[in-house]
């Protein structure tokens, strides 16, 4: 499966799988959005492995406003990180008519905005808070599932009262049950 995958253009998002020609070679079945805020990007997946190839992105105003544009092309994994993820982060990578680029870790344009001088500290409390919250919920059901099993009112619910009930008398003016 070789899929071209567009994202945040302000349309809907584009997956165009491509077809073998064949040699090593692939064409789009639809055009592919190479403009505007359109992220656009080439992915490879076979079994656990995955790799992508960016083929625009473009400038990204909350990373770095006046950013320069990216290189065009590199040949290498770490070239490619430098010039998504370095010093002009936020910058547009164009897509001209001809550029050579290698195929990367698909997370590296997926995760664009992705910040590296965070600590790892922060993620081991987001991830605690959440696994509370995920206790407390699963808490709260088992609580809930075992009142309900008991049969246990609620803590001042009380249950209306219906008065007696109506007598029935039969064809012959006795009280008793009628049936039908």
């Amino acid at each position: 499966m070789t899929p071209c995958r567009c994202w945040q253009g302000g349309e809907d998002r584009v997956v165009d799988r491509l077809t073998d020609l064949g040699g090593g070679v692939y064409r789009s079945t639809e055009p592919i959005p190479l403009h505007g805020n359109w992220k656009s990007g080439l992915r490879l997946q076979s079994g656990r492995e995955r790799g992508a190839v960016p083929l625009r992105l473009p400038v990204d105003e909350g990373i770095a406003p006046d950013a320069e544009p990216l290189a065009t092309s590199y040949t290498d994994a770490e070239a490619a990180e430098e010039a998504i993820r370095g010093g002009n982060a936020g910058g547009e990578l164009a897509a001209p008519a001809s550029f050579t680029r290698v195929f990367t870790d698909d997370s590296l344009i997926v995760l664009r905005e992705q910040k590296g001088d965070v600590g790892a500290w922060i993620w081991g409390i987001a991830i605690a808070i959440i696994g509370a919250f995920y206790v407390l919920f699963v808490a709260g059901l088992a609580l809930g599932v075992a009142r309900s099993a008991r049969g246990a009112p609620l803590a001042g619910a009380r249950l209306p009262e219906l008065g007696p009930a109506p007598a029935h008398r039969l064809a012959g003016g006795e009280p008793g049950i009628t049936t039908t």
